[in-house]
């Protein structure tokens, strides 16, 4: 139990946030953020950041598509928890490559993240109201999840707090889930001042800890053929989809069921089967992005059929 306690108190990324600065001016809250010292002790593992870091630690999430956000396990398997999303479809994929006369391939194929880049970075306006509750005005995606953390967040009842949301400067997925940290904080600031509190992120603050599009790795195994009148024909296709989800899971357990969805592309395959798993490590989390996994599964798929041709 201690140890548990030890573990959640523990810094879980690069660039995880720790605190929160409020003043009168920017530049006297800046400065007030830049004398924060903190003190470290020894890491209780060591650091990964890659996935290949991560699958030969064996960091995986447990329960991808749970609540449980920061359980995991380096030993999944033998726990008897499953990390993994399978997908298949047609024959036995054992039986298909056991046939004759295939041309078979084995490869890798790697697709790395993406930084959003709205051109308004994150920022929300917090002022409390006339009733004990708080209104925040935040450039989001999820206007219903920014009103429930703020309300989780100050204990309050959901209908002391007000969420709303303008034109944004641009998302793309990224201003999806990440700017609850950024209004939650701000909503704290103001509702401890009891007056309005204005916070943007600084542009290389918002690249360095919001995240981006999911990292890649596809090990793959196909197979084609040609028929009676040496048509080629695509026959079998095994793979397994490792995905980075960073320090803390987000929405990486869909992503990756995306992904798997579409690594068929728009070709039939006779026998499929594919496997993904999401990989925990020390970055910050990654998010939704245009496509939401299904770029990474649909390029994956040419760069086979490239491999086969």
């Amino acid at each position: 139990e201690a140890a548990e306690k030890e573990r959640a108190a523990a810094v879980a990324a690069d660039r995880e946030r720790l605190s929160a600065e409020a003043a009168d001016a920017e530049a006297a809250a800046r400065a007030a953020a830049e004398a924060v010292a903190v003190e470290y002790g020894d890491p209780w593992e060591p650091p990964i950041y890659t996935i290949d870091a991560a699958v030969a630690a064996g960091s995986f999430f447990d329960g991808t598509r749970g609540d449980e956000r920061t359980s995991w396990s380096r030993t999944g398997a033998a726990l008897g928890i499953t990390t993994a999303h399978d997908l298949e479809a047609g024959r036995d994929i054992d039986e298909a490559f056991a046939e004759e006369g295939l041309t078979v391939v084995s490869g890798e194929f790697r697709v790395g993240g993406q930084e959003h880049f709205y051109l308004e970075p994150m920022t929300c306006l917090a002022e409390p109201t006339d009733d004990g509750g708080i209104s925040v005005l935040s450039s989001t995606q999820g206007v219903d999840k920014t009103h429930k953390t703020v309300a989780r967040l100050l204990n309050l009842p959901a209908a002391k707090v007000v969420s709303k949301v303008r034109r944004m400067g641009g998302g793309f997925g990224g201003k999806e889930t990440r700017t609850a940290f950024v209004a939650a904080a701000c909503a704290a600031a103001a509702y401890k001042v009891n007056a309005p509190v204005r916070l943007a992120l600084r542009r290389d603050v918002d690249m360095g800890t919001t995240g981006g599009r999911h990292p890649f790795v596809v090990k793959y195994t196909a197979a084609a053929r040609r028929d009676g009148k040496g048509v080629p024909k695509l026959a079998a296709l095994k793979a397994q989809l490792y995905s980075n989800g960073g320090a803390f899971l987000d929405l990486s357990g869909p992503v990756m069921d995306r992904a798997l969805l579409h690594l068929d592309n728009c070709y039939r395959w006779p026998a499929f089967s594919a496997r993904g798993v999401v990989c925990r490590t020390h970055t910050p989390p990654n998010t939704a992005f245009r496509g939401f996994g299904g770029p990474q599964g649909l390029i994956a798929c040419e760069h086979i059929l490239e491999h086969l041709a």
